[in-house]
């Protein structure tokens, strides 16, 4: 019994072996069949659409070219099947340069304020990227069109465009600079004469507590140029504290004959100091003024309170009080 086992499986493994070698062959041929058949398919011409970046050069220098202009040319060509492939995986095509100062001076191309280039142009700059055995069928676009205008310069200030939010207590200890606090604009004339400055890119920064010195760039655009495209910016920042300073109150505007006396006649003014200058605020740097203009006609119950002078490198600064009683009287 065990013997016809043995000889039922062997059998079995038999026919195994043959039905995998069978289809092992088929499949080989199979591939042999699909490797020789793509290489007839890619051995064949096919119209595609191939993409170069351009670049402009040497821009005419009293002229501004005043609109868009495309980034790229889209070659319809035809190219065997391998060509194509190859072009495919390529991730990087070679940027065509145009020098439009050169087709400027041609004199043929300009009409007025107006130059239309036609791609077909640069043929001769595809074929050798391309080889012989490609046919270019068209181009999109078909022209290149430049319009012009007169270059003009002016020189604007920078305006800064910051959005910062400083740490508990700190704020400016001194004056903000931009270096170069203005820069000279090149563009049409349409355009140059609307502005009335030019702005940074936007600086952001939180929690600030230490001084800012750095490069912000300028906002661009297309049709304008600027001496320099980029300023500095040195902002110092310290950390506050409060301080205070007792003031007293000086009559203004008494008309003659006339004397006034405020109640209380000294205010307390507080404010915010760096640390660095709080021992620098004497009670003498302050003014502060009752006005009596007008009492003759109209006597209110009290009298403003106003902090006219005052250095300027403190900040939030408030009188207490803000109304006082007073005594006018005629002498």
């Amino acid at each position: 019994m065990k013997e016809e086992q043995k000889s039922v499986i062997q059998t079995e493994k038999r026919k195994r072996f043959r039905m995998s070698r069978r289809l092992s062959i088929v499949l080989f041929c199979f591939c042999i069949a699909t490797v020789f058949w793509l290489l007839i398919a890619l051995s064949r011409d096919y119209p595609t659409k191939v993409t170069f970046p351009i670049e402009y050069t040497n821009l005419p220098g009293k002229k501004v070219i005043v609109n868009d202009l495309p980034d790229s040319i889209s070659l319809d060509i035809q190219a065997t099947g391998f060509r194509i492939m190859a072009y495919s995986f390529t991730e990087k095509r070679k940027t065509l340069e145009v020098d439009v100062a050169a087709r400027l001076l041609s004199g043929r191309m300009i009409q007025s304020e107006v130059m239309a280039m036609p791609t077909k142009v640069f043929a001769s700059d595809f074929n050798k990227q391309f080889g012989p055995d490609v046919k270019i069928l068209g181009y999109q676009p078909d022209s290149i069109v430049f319009y012009f205008s007169d270059l003009i310069m002016k020189r604007f200030p920078v305006k800064l465009d910051l959005n910062l939010r400083f740490d508990k207590q700190y704020d400016y200890a001194g004056d903000i600079q931009i270096l170069p606090d203005s820069v000279d604009v090149s563009g049409p004339p349409s355009i140059v004469n609307s502005l009335s400055y030019i702005e940074t890119e936007i600086l952001r920064l939180d929690e600030v507590k230490s001084s800012i010195d750095t490069d912000l760039k300028l906002k661009q655009q297309k049709v304008l140029s600027y001496s320099s495209n980029k300023v500095r910016l040195k902002a110092p920042v310290e950390k506050f504290t409060e301080g205070s300073v007792s003031v007293r109150i000086q009559p203004l505007n008494v008309q003659t004959g006339f004397s006034l006396k405020a109640f209380p006649d000294r205010v307390q003014v507080r404010y915010m100091v760096a640390l660095s200058r709080f021992n620098e605020v004497k009670d003498h740097m302050f003014d502060v003024v009752i006005n009596a203009d007008g009492l003759e006609l109209e006597r209110p119950e009290k009298l403003s309170v106003e902090l006219v002078r005052y250095p300027t490198f403190l900040r939030r600064l408030t009188v207490d009080p803000e109304k006082v009683d007073y005594i006018l009287r005629k002498q």
